[in-house]
């Protein structure tokens, strides 16, 4: 899946949608406004979506679906999903934000371990990710 960025400024996220630690002031820099991303992972919430995606000299994130339009839809074909609820490895968040669903690369729907060493910038878990990045033909 192929997304353009329209916005990096949390004021585009609605006030509904927007996570503990999120406001209008938000900035989602390193992103880049008009610069297509492809997304290695989607996480449904009850009241959003993310994207995982990887911006240039930087560590991959998770970013508001709201932020983009989609330009390609189509999934890579070596996708995963998995349901989340309270008996899932991430009922952590299936109970504090109200995540139900994830498609992605096999590790990053199976590992909330993974999933959480992506955002704590964890050496081996970007490793990891950095493997997947490399078998995605763009």
């Amino acid at each position: 899946m192929l997304v353009n960025c329209n916005s990096i400024s949390g004021k585009d996220v609605p006030e509904k949608q927007r996570f503990s630690g999120e406001s209008a002031a938000t900035d989602y820099s390193p992103l880049v406004i008009g610069r297509e991303y492809f997304v290695f992972a989607i996480i449904f919430y009850a009241n959003r979506i993310d994207y995982l995606i990887s911006p240039d000299n930087s560590a991959p994130m998770w970013v508001p679906s709201c932020l983009f339009s989609v330009v390609d839809s189509r999934l890579n074909s070596n996708f995963h999903a998995a349901f989340i609820d309270k008996n899932s490895p991430f009922s952590w968040l299936c109970e504090n934000y109200g995540a139900r669903f994830i498609v992605g690369y096999q590790k990053i729907t199976e590992s909330f371990e993974h999933f959480i060493g992506l955002i704590e910038r964890n050496e081996s878990d970007l490793v990891a990710f950095s493997k997947q990045k490399s078998l995605i033909d763009f």
